[in-house]
């Protein structure tokens, strides 16, 4: 231990919490940090008896219940009366003070169908609460909530005959509403972009539409007709303004009052996930429910699943609790080591905060891990190093065992998976139930947090993304299609480049005819050189398709029967046609295609590496994907094999979608969810996506929530300054065997396949967002 571990002994300081407690404890520092003035007053309304000279005072109430809000300070209150009175005003809440109330007694605000909304703020403020307000006949939404506004509280609302949504969430607001009633609109709830809304005890007497954000009913009901949605919810597009992608709904004892003989429809589109209990389980059986292929509706507030494998071989399994899966940038992420049963802790999780842990005790105490990761002897260490990072929590609990004090003391002093710092605890439970939380202190190495620094990752443009790795990569040339695909990257992203040049420099070095596959595909980077003496290169690797005598091979040489080479030789057959438009090189690539894929692809779709073994290797699949993109983006759509070609990668890409995975990432050995999430498998994968939505050969609304997913989830394996790759699968020939699929070398640092394989995404990605 180091010198930090004396602040063990000391237990300074020290959370001590009843058992369940824990849960909360993020939520009790959010409000402890709100510091409210002691002398925190009332302003008084009454249109009857007030005038807006007056002081606010209950002899001398104010008349307009905006001009009290405009004047309250810190923590003060409003209070409305006559009780249930019906003021002919709205009220505006986006200059409203931190922790403003606003008491209601009853009163309706009355839009008289002139005013556009009753209560609504587009700011900037925190914790504000309305008490028992009722909103009517408005133009637009009776509550509208917009902006930056967090904590937003509504306990006992009415929003009635209002000619928009009775209730409205948008941009990054984050709502409570507590006994609402929400009736005689045919939009009861809307909910847009990043918004958050959590529902108790509420009625809703019209359609919710939820569209991105995080959300949760409990103890809810709804009422509505058949005619359109009662229920709906999907993602939003994360370009569009606000949008934050991935929908996510928990529900709790839902009911389904006054539906008898009527079967409402619940519309679960793409990119949601949707948490029931058992309970509303019953109550989906009579509604009609439809689940986008890219969603999920799930019978349980958690989820597990594999984040590697123990020494054993043995799966390693986590769980994960609350509402939502992508990174909440303005919640709690937690990981707790010290709870193993996920369906005894699930219940008690609030949804606007992540919790995950492992469903067994920790089996290594080799943290930071060392060694080629995923090598047996340090599997289940190198698979939770890199599981912390890439989940980025605010916190994470350690037990107070062997285990748990060594990857807390690796936690103090290190950046898991070097994506930034974690906040760190040691937690032990004593005799009497009481469960104590001693703060670990980390060491002040001016990094970042690991939050911070995904959430960073994440929120990067294609621009961004393809700006920070050509810092490092795209500027050097050997032959290597690795770096070709960089070199042409820059060129198709726009940015500075030396393809001609550096294109030269190595013919002039090396003028022999590629001695192997990925210098066969190295010569594409003359392929996207609009020179005569590099179209003569390309003609020159091309003829190796051909014998002395200009018959055809079966296919091009140094193909080793592996999947790689549709990859290797079939995309600059095709650009050799494109140059000389003869037909016999459009041939010679079709049959290259035809003739590994007789050799690899399996009956399921998936293509095995090499007949050796029926291993479905990551890159041994992104390799036909992209290399029949490639392809056929210069392959004559007259060409009898075009069609074939063409259908061969949609068959491709439609098997590879059973099995990308929940985060949107494609495995190492791609039908084996516990072996590594592979980031150059991923990235080629969802260019060939991209290329197939782009011509239309895939469905927009099927395909597009998939390529976005897959984009996302690979930026968090890049750091911001584009030097540094998580989980790319070192250089791989044939294996014998799966096991030897699994022990592959998981790069964590510089890698330049991950370099090119993401630049050419990004530049496609970039493309893509310019149309």
């Amino acid at each position: 231990m180091n010198a930090n571990s004396h602040e063990f002994s000391l237990r300074s300081p020290v959370r001590r919490l009843h058992r369940g407690a824990l849960f909360n404890t993020f939520a009790f520092v959010l409000a402890f940090l709100l510091v409210l003035p002691a002398q925190a007053r009332d302003w008084i309304v009454n249109p009857e008896s007030g005038a807006d000279t007056n002081d606010g005072s209950v002899n001398a109430p104010l008349a307009t219940a905006q001009v009290a809000v405009d004047k309250a300070g810190p923590g003060d209150r409003v209070v409305l009366l006559p009780e249930k009175a019906v003021y002919r005003q709205g009220i505006d809440l986006s200059k409203a003070q931190t922790g403003l109330v606003l008491a209601g007694n009853g009163v309706t605000l009355d839009g008289a169908g002139e005013r556009k909304h009753g209560i609504f703020s587009s700011g900037k403020n925190r914790n504000v609460k309305v008490f028992d307000l009722a909103v009517q006949n408005c133009t637009g939404a009776g509550f509208a909530i917009g902006g930056d506004c967090r904590g937003y509280q509504f306990f006992g609302i009415v929003s009635k005959a209002n000619d928009g949504a009775g209730f409205t969430a948008s941009e990054r607001a984050e709502c409570w509403i507590h006994e609402g009633n929400l009736e005689r609109s045919a939009i009861s709830f809307q909910s847009r972009d990043s918004a958050e809304s959590y529902h108790s005890d509420s009625r809703f007497e019209g359609t919710i539409d939820i569209v991105g954000g995080r959300h949760s009913l409990t103890r809810c009901s709804l009422i509505g007709t058949p005619s359109n949605p009662l229920l709906s919810i999907r993602s939003s597009s994360p370009e569009e303004e606000g949008g934050s992608g991935a929908a996510s709904l928990v529900i709790r004892s839902l009911s389904l009052p006054g539906a008898d003989g009527l079967k409402p429809a619940f519309k679960i589109g793409p990119g949601s996930s949707v948490y029931h209990d058992p309970e509303s389980l019953k109550i989906f059986e009579r509604m009609d429910v439809s689940v986008h292929p890219s969603s999920e509706l799930r019978e349980s507030l958690y989820r597990t699943y594999p984040i590697g494998r123990d020494a054993t071989g043995s799966p390693l399994m986590a769980w994960a609790g609350g509402g939502t899966r992508p990174l909440p940038p303005n919640a709690y992420r937690v990981i707790h080591f010290g709870k193993h049963l996920a369906q005894e802790v699930a219940p008690k999780l609030s949804p606007d905060h992540d919790w995950l842990g492992l469903l067994a005790p920790l089996d290594t105490a080799a943290f930071p891990p060392t060694g080629p990761a995923f090598a047996p002897e340090q599997s289940s260490a190198h698979a939770i190093w890199r599981w912390i990072g890439l989940a980025a929590p605010d916190a994470v609990f350690v037990p107070d065992t062997p285990a748990g004090r060594a990857l807390g003391e690796a936690l103090q002093n290190h950046p898991p998976a070097g994506v930034g710092m974690v906040d760190v605890f040691l937690s032990r439970e004593s005799s009497d139930g009481i469960l104590e939380s001693v703060v670990l202190p980390k060491i002040d190495a001016g990094l970042s947090s690991a939050k911070e620094e995904m959430l960073a990752r994440v929120s990067r443009t294609p621009q961004e993304v393809l700006t920070q790795i050509a810092a490092h990569s795209g500027d050097q040339f050997s032959g290597s299609y690795i770096e070709a695909l960089a070199v042409i990257a820059r060129s198709e992203g726009g940015l500075a480049h030396r393809a001609a040049e550096l294109g030269k420099e190595q013919l002039a070095k090396k003028p022999a005819l590629p001695g192997n596959g990925g210098e066969i595909a190295g010569t594409l980077l003359y392929a996207s050189i609009d020179e005569d003496w590099a179209k003569a290169r390309v003609l020159a690797v091309a003829e190796m398709a051909f014998d002395a005598s200009g018959n055809p091979l079966e296919a091009m040489p140094t193909h080793h029967e592996m999947s790689d080479a549709v990859f290797m030789a079939s995309p600059i057959l095709a650009h050799a046609g494109r140059i000389s438009g003869e037909k016999r090189y459009f041939d010679a690539a079709l049959r290259n295609f035809r003739f590994i894929a007789g050799l690899c692809r399996r009956d399921d779709g998936i293509y095995r590496h090499s007949p050796l073994d029926e291993g479905a290797w990551g890159r041994g699949n992104g390799f036909p994907a992209l290399g029949l993109a490639l392809t056929l983006q210069e392959f004559p759509e007259d060409h009898e094999g075009y069609a074939e070609m063409r259908d061969a990668l949609v068959a491709h890409l439609s098997a590879l979608s059973l099995h990308q995975d929940s985060d949107g990432m494609w495995h190492q050995i791609i039908d084996h969810p516990d072996s590594y999430a592979e980031l150059s498998s991923t990235a080629m994968i969802a260019y060939a996506i991209a290329v197939a939505l782009e011509k239309g050969w895939l469905a927009e609304a099927d395909w597009s929530p998939r390529l976005d997913a897959a984009w996302s989830a690979a930026k968090r394996y890049v750091s911001t300054d584009g030097r540094q790759f998580v989980n790319v699968c070192t250089g791989t020939g044939k294996q014998e065997t799966l096991e030897d699929y699994y022990r592959r070398e998981a790069i964590l640092g510089p890698d330049g396949r991950g370099a090119g394989m993401m630049m050419l995404l990004a530049a496609k990605m970039k493309e893509l967002e310019t149309r």
